[in-house]
This record gives C-alpha cells, sequence and structure tokens, in this order.
C-alpha cells in the first residue's frame, strides 16, 4: 500500500518507522546535535554524536571545546581513533599537547559518548507462552562505548546515533531469543521465579555480547522490566482485590471484639 515504505538515497524502500536503510546504513531521518556553544549535550536517547571540524583552530579560536560532565570526546583524525578527552574545558593547545599526533592543519572528527552505560528499551508483543498465551515484554540493555575504532565505522555517515537506530538493529536478535526461550515457560512461573528472568537475562547477554562486541560495543546490565498477558494480568488484580476485602472484614471482626 502507498505510504507504507520509505526510499533512500540509494533507491531502497524501507518499512515506515525504519530509522535507518537496511541496505546501505544511511539515516532516513537525520537529527542534527544539540549544541551549546563549542559543547555537545547528548539527549536522553543518544548513544553518540558526531563533531567533524575541518578546521580545528577556527573550531576553538572563540571558546575552547566542552565536554560535559558525564561525557568523553573520543578524538581521530584521518580515520584512526588518538586519544580521549574527558569533561571540561579544553583549549587548543591543551588538546593538541595530550592527544598524540593530533595535527592542528587537518580535519579531526570528535565523537562525544556517555562515561556510563545507556540504556537500550525494547518492546515486544505476541511472544507466546508454554500455555500458547500471546505475551507482551518490555526489557532494557546497557550499552556503552569500548572500542572507539570499530564504534566509529559503526556511526559512519550519521551525526547522531541513537538508542532507538541501536534498537531497531538489535531487535530481530533479541525477539528470536524471548520467543525461543518463553515458549518453554509458563506466565505463572515467569512471575513466580525470579529466577526465570536471571536465565533470560543470561541468554540475552549470550545472544548479544558477540554482536555489540564487534561493533566496539560492550553490553552491561540486561533488564525484564515486564512480562505480562492482559487476561492474566487483570485476574492478578481481582485476586488482589479479593484477599483486600477479606482482609478488611477480619480487621472489622477484630475492632469490634476489642
Amino acid at each position: 500500500m502507498f505510504g507504507k515504505k520509505i526510499k533512500c538515497g540509494c533507491g531502497f524502500e524501507n518499512d515506515k518507522g525504519a530509522l535507518a536503510c537496511g541496505k546501505c546504513g544511511a539515516e532516513l531521518n537525520p537529527r542534527e546535535l544539540q549544541m551549546e556553544g563549542n559543547a555537545v549535550k547528548l539527549r536522553d536517547d543518544e548513544l553518540a554524536a558526531s563533531v567533524d571540524i575541518e578546521d580545528l583552530e577556527g573550531f576553538f579560536v572563540k571558546s575552547p571545546m566542552v565536554v560535559l560532565p558525564g561525557q568523553k570526546a573520543l578524538i581521530y583524525q584521518e580515520n584512526k581513533f588518538l586519544g580521549i578527552m574527558g569533561e571540561g574545558q579544553i583549549p587548543l593547545e591543551t588538546l593538541l599537547g595530550q592527544i598524540n599526533n593530533l595535527s592542528r592543519h587537518r580535519p579531526a572528527r570528535f565523537i562525544i559518548v556517555r562515561e556510563l552505560d545507556t540504556p537500550v528499551f525494547f518492546s515486544f508483543e505476541d511472544l507466546l507462552s508454554k500455555e500458547h498465551l500471546a505475551l507482551s515484554v518490555e526489557l532494557s540493555i546497557g550499552v556503552r562505548i569500548d572500542d572507539p575504532t570499530l564504534f566509529a565505522s559503526l556511526m559512519s555517515g550519521c551525526k547522531v546515533f541513537t538508542t532507538g537506530r541501536l534498537a531497531q538493529m538489535l531487535g530481530p536478535r533479541v525477539k528470536q531469543t524471548l520467543r525461543e526461550y518463553l515458549r518453554g515457560q509458563s506466565i505463572r512461573d515467569l512471575n513466580a521465579d525470579p529466577g526465570l528472568r536471571q536465565t533470560l537475562s543470561q541468554q540475552l547477554t549470550q545472544a548479544l555480547g558477540e554482536w555489540l562486541e564487534s561493533r566496539g560495543l560492550a553490553l552491561g546490565e540486561v533488564q525484564t522490566l515486564a512480562v505480562g498477558h492482559a487476561r492474566y494480568d487483570a485476574n492478578q488484580q481481582r485476586l488482589g482485590e479479593c484477599w483486600l476485602d477479606v482482609d478488611s472484614k477480619r480487621q472489622e471482626l477484630e475492632h469490634r471484639k476489642s
């Protein structure tokens, strides 16, 4: 149907809602950097942002580069990773003194990333349980940049790399792992036994770790936020309300006796 595809500049037609081209990897709706002077401010859903500087001296002429708290700058020149600068104001001479082989006369690339893990969220519907109930699942994984050289290749062609884009790339792997695990578990056990969710987290770690590592990323904490079914959840709520009614009557009887 018309309007269901997004055509990339390379000619490939992508599904509606895609953030990057499935063929060439180019962003379909590029997001602009959020700058405050010479500082990049990462939004909540941004894993990294790239600043390409053609003229280093011109960039620094008005004010030093600023790396905001909780962030760090990965420095590249001629497609080579040269070093890392932590938070603070960084004049050009300080930058040149601390980053070996950085030339003031050649273009440079600064990729701003977070110091700590960035959460990536997933939400899936219609994953079957052991009883063939269609479950909804919400989970998050923590991700951080671990290999600057590999990550620069992943980020090639985009200014801002969002958690949504990473979720789109990881989605099929996450969904397949969930599908295989959940079909052997009952919804009652999943909600009653914390060990089952821990096992699921371990399986997701195994399924995603190698893929992330090959792209310069490290996997942090995996959290299963919710596993549910509308009718099952409603039944559990009714049981809870019945218990509250019985408990209220019990307290009323005890009060009368006293």
